[in-house]
């Protein structure tokens, strides 16, 4: 999850440079493999951070509708989870070096 906070939202860019220069930079070395269950998480994840207001947690009624939309089966678990990668998400915006992307 550190990963994602630090380096998610610099994943594009960084994929681009590694495609235009041929160097992989170091933060793509350190990317975790996601399988595919973390990553359909992860993707939930991202898309009820549209629900957060400003750096409040995601509210849990929308964690329980998205939970019923897309049908997940262990409702609980998600979740749990989801309330966790937050909680990663919210400390992580209170200190400065994990808001920062290395270039190299």
């Amino acid at each position: 999850m550190r990963w994602w906070v630090k380096y998610g939202k610099h994943a594009d860019f960084l994929e681009h440079r590694y495609s235009a220069t041929g160097t992989l930079p170091k933060p793509l070395e350190e990317r975790p493999a996601l399988g595919e269950q973390a990553g359909r998480i992860a993707s939930a994840f991202g898309d009820l951070c549209l629900y957060r207001d400003g750096k409040s947690p995601i509210p849990l009624n929308q964690i329980k509708a998205y939970a019923e939309l897309f049908a997940v089966a262990d409702k609980a678990l998600f979740a749990r989870l989801i309330m966790d990668m937050d909680r990663a998400w919210l400390e992580a915006q209170d200190d400065p070096d994990e808001g920062q992307h290395g270039g190299n």
